[in-house]
């Protein structure tokens, strides 16, 4: 390829490259642009908020309280179910029974809080691994995939739920606990 020749195709590259910074550009500034829009958007609700509780003082104290003893009440009951229990020692290491137990303790805790929900989605069961135990994964079905065989789902990848009809027929507690306490009578 000659000299001109060259020059003009690395100035097509480049006119190419052009393009695609200017579509990529574009695209950045709409989404900074609804970002801002949304900022705006809590500015006015955290105002419009603080406007209703600083109307009243003593009575948003009680507010306060009250919230944060029926928060205290949700949490006692998140931790215990049917007597049990669960504790994760390690999140970075669960074994098969702690993750039998927390499958079970999730869907009992969501179906008491959505008393009229048929299922519960996945993305749901991410954040409360997340949330409340400290459990990252890329994913809650890959993290329960042996224990989803005693749980029905449905939906497709991307709005998998775990459906709550087996919290209908609840295990016998002594097989949440069997394998635990075998394990303690083997090692005395």
């Amino acid at each position: 390829m000659n000299d001109a020749a060259q020059q003009l195709h690395n100035l097509h590259l480049a006119s190419i490259e052009e393009e695609a910074l200017l579509r990529h550009e574009a695209q950045w500034r709409r989404q900074l642009e609804q970002a801002q829009e949304q900022l705006n958007l809590i500015a006015g609700d955290k105002q419009r908020v603080a406007a209703i509780l600083g109307a009243n003082p003593q009575l948003t104290e009680v507010a306060r309280k009250m919230t944060e003893s029926q928060n205290l009440a949700r949490e006692e009951r998140n931790e215990a179910v049917h007597g049990l229990r669960v504790v994760i020692q390690n999140p970075r290491s669960v074994s098969a029974l702690e993750k039998k137990r927390l499958l079970w303790q999730i869907a009992k805790d969501y179906k008491d809080e959505h008393p009229h929900s048929e299922g519960m989605p996945f993305q749901t069961i991410k954040q409360v691994l997340e949330q409340r135990y400290g459990i990252t994964t890329a994913s809650a079905a890959m993290f329960f995939r042996n224990e989803l065989k005693d749980w029905r789902t449905r939906g497709g990848n991307k709005n998998k739920e775990l459906l709550l009809e087996q919290l209908e027929h609840p295990p016998v507690l002594r097989d949440l606990f069997e394998e635990e306490d075998s394990d303690e009578e083997q090692s005395q």
